[in-house]
């Protein structure tokens, strides 16, 4: 009960403040009592009561899922994966260039460093690949370091915490204005895709399994929105395949998985209102073009998208000029206008969602079968019977959500089957 108290009193502070991540959990360390939050949820109206008592309603089910834990096969993950990954960091360090720096090898003050001793002005890797030539072989290095430095440090984040073979993290249920859970301490949110197929089921005869909300990002700019536009494309075909058509003016059997999994970047940015400086980056970084996007062509892009889809630029401009933000549940934020304010909207929806969902599946007994939340997917540790009964809940909670007569024929759940190799 303290832990419940203590969330929905920071969730209280959230919903009446606007506070950011870091005021949120800096009041994790203090004791209230039901007379303090009763005193808080007085405050509010009956829309914003709604709110309360839905974030209230999945405390204890976040607990029951940290307490089942993702079980994962850290010994063979590190023989597989981590140990070469260390041999590769050694054999870089030894490279003149880089000194054989070995103390806060890829942070900050170690880049800096490196690039100090090679006379370069660039204090980080961001500025010196504005300064070099991409293939230029210290940058290659430096961003070698830095990704083979990220997968160590989130597996020793993550055996950190092991028990008995099991990651227990910490959900938090209302992150920041938008309301989306997160996990922390570790984070198991940015788990790396290849470490997936270590995963362990929790008993005998289960298997591992990822359930997506699939499209649940354009889904709610269409509901949002009124753009019947999307519904219609995806009906009929692959949306992100359609618009690359669209933008590009290509046949559609022209469109490669890179070009597709670039767009999808692209219409989940351009929806959630980047300008075209970040477009040109996914595009220029998926390296589908022969030559460099500028940032005004990535602003070209971004409006033929909104011109092929009108209501959805209609959408962005009023949130972005309005002061008045309302969750799923009717709760009204006060604040002043901003192009950040595009994002709430759709994020704010799937966290309503999916909070819902656990509603729904804890009503049916099935929490004990999920190990992981992330953003608009869960992970089940489950026989087939229980698989697809999930399923058939998930598409009638996204249903009633976003509007069933509207998606009726179109595919909402995609399933991925994760490692589940022997058992916990």
């Amino acid at each position: 009960m303290e832990k419940k108290v203590q969330v929905i009193l920071a969730l209280l502070m959230v919903l009446k403040e606007g506070l950011k991540d870091n005021d949120f959990l800096k009041l994790f360390s203090g004791n209230y009592s039901r007379e303090v939050m009763d005193k808080h949820i007085d405050i509010f109206s009956s829309n914003s009561r709604q709110e309360i008592n839905l974030n209230m309603a999945i405390v204890p089910i976040l607990t029951s899922i940290e307490e089942n834990g993702i079980a994962l096969d850290f010994e063979n993950l590190k023989q597989d994966k981590i140990d070469p990954l260390r041999e590769e960091l050694e054999i870089l360090l030894q490279k003149p260039t880089l000194f054989g720096m070995k103390k806060d090898v890829g942070t900050y003050s170690w880049t800096k460093e490196v690039l100090e001793k090679n006379n370069y002005e660039s204090k980080s890797i961001r500025d010196f690949k504005n300064e070099v030539d991409s293939e230029n072989e210290l940058l290659l290095d430096l961003k070698k370091v830095d990704q083979i430095t990220k997968v160590i440090g989130t597996y020793e984040r993550l055996k950190g915490t092991e028990k008995d073979g099991k990651i227990h993290t910490n959900f938090i249920p209302y992150s920041g204005l938008s309301g989306r859970m997160i996990s922390h301490s570790p984070s198991t949110q940015n788990f790396p895709s290849d470490w997936k197929n270590y995963l362990k089921t929790l008993r005998e005869g289960e298997s591992v399994i990822e359930l997506d909300l699939k499209n649940a990002e354009v889904l709610a700019i269409a509901k949002l929105s009124e753009e019947d536009k999307i519904l219609e494309i995806m009906d009929k075909s692959d949306f992100y395949n359609n618009v690359a058509c669209q933008i590009f003016g290509i046949s559609e059997d022209r469109v490669t998985e890179i070009i597709r999994k670039t767009f999808k970047k692209v219409v989940n940015a351009i929806n959630y209102g980047s300008g075209g400086a970040k477009i040109a980056e996914i595009i220029n970084e998926s390296g589908i073009l022969s030559s460099e996007l500028p940032p005004d062509q990535g602003g070209m892009i971004k409006n033929e998208y909104l011109d092929i889809f009108p209501k959805v630029k209609e959408y962005q401009k009023e949130q972005a000029s309005t002061n008045i933000l309302t969750t799923a549940t009717g709760h009204v934020f006060n604040l002043q206008p901003s192009y950040k304010n595009i994002s709430f909207g759709p994020q704010n929806l799937i966290a309503t969602l999916m909070k819902k969902l656990l509603i729904a599946l804890d009503e049916k007994g099935y929490t004990k079968n999920i190990i992981n939340i992330v953003h608009d997917s869960i992970w089940v540790s489950c026989n087939d019977d229980i698989l697809d009964d999930i399923k058939d809940i998930m598409s009638k909670v996204f249903c009633d959500l976003i509007n069933s007569t509207d998606v009726e024929g179109i595919e909402l759940i995609k399933a991925t089957k994760l490692g589940g190799n022997g058992n916990v």
